[in-house]
């Protein structure tokens, strides 16, 4: 009976851990959200900020990675990236739970942290070591602490539905309001009303929001599919590119580099 013991431990252990690691469920191209990848001088402290907004820290292939639910990984590599304004990857959305004392937190630290009103404490802006703004709103009816909830793509309203039609037709994510709705995302990619800004959105590659990333089912064939239409991949479909996951990369027609993962969801 002793003998047994680790043994069940492990399986009643196995599920609660499982369900944390993995990703949300994919969509019916067997897609999903994966992760998005940010470039910071401070790794440490820009870990610190993504962690203050109550993600999990994880190792990825020996790269610190942040994990939020319900499905979205943040990678920090070193780097000296362009400066953020102008990225046409404008910045993420988080939906906390009332109460959840993370912006009072962050700034207590020193972080640089915007609250938009002294009667809505979770509501607010942290910027990042690299002047990435980081949105924080108010979630409701939520569970968890904190939910990745939004990622926001700088686009002239002209844009918006052929946006959406691209998104659609290639990884089958449907309209939502502004944006399309991605699995692993509370609200999904927003591409925004561009209104005031003196940037025109540039491609976001070097910039400290590097890239976007989806995780997907039988990625080699997909990536196959992908070329058979048309597309064409800066980095080809590869499996030993990274140590632990399959991955390619492409560009979207308005500057937004997409990393498409196999594997991610085992971490």
């Amino acid at each position: 009976m002793k003998r047994l013991l680790p043994i069940l431990s492990m399986v009643v252990l196995w599920p609660l851990a499982a369900s944390w690691a993995q990703l949300a469920p994919p969509n019916e191209m067997g897609v999903r959200m994966g992760h998005v990848h940010v470039i910071a001088r401070d790794v440490e402290a820009e870990k610190k900020i993504w962690v203050g907004l109550g993600g999990t820290p994880i190792q990825i292939d020996g790269t610190d990675v942040i994990q939020f639910p319900p499905g979205l990984f943040v990678f920090i590599t070193r780097g000296a990236p362009a400066k953020h304004e102008g990225n046409v990857i404008n910045h993420v959305t988080f939906f906390h739970k009332p109460g959840s004392g993370a912006l009072q937190r962050l700034k207590a630290q020193g972080v640089r942290v915007v609250i938009d009103a002294p009667e809505e404490p979770d509501d607010g802006n942290v910027l990042s070591t690299e002047n990435l703004r980081i949105d924080n709103n108010q979630g409701e009816n939520q569970d968890e602490p904190v939910m990745a909830g939004i990622i926001r793509l700088d686009l002239p309203s002209a844009f918006q539905r052929e946006a959406q039609a691209w998104y659609g037709k290639i990884f089958g994510f449907r309209p939502r309001g502004a944006g399309v709705a991605i699995p692993g995302l509370a609200r999904g990619l927003d591409f925004s009303v561009k209104s005031g800004s003196p940037h025109a959105p540039q491609p976001s590659k070097g910039y400290t929001l590097d890239h976007i990333g989806f995780e997907v089912a039988n990625l080699e064939a997909f990536c196959a599919k992908l070329e058979g239409m048309g597309i064409t991949f800066e980095y080809p479909y590869n499996r030993t590119r990274h140590k632990g996951f399959a991955s390619a990369e492409l560009t979207d027609p308005w500057g937004a580099s997409i990393e498409l993962t196999e594997g991610l969801n085992r971490f």
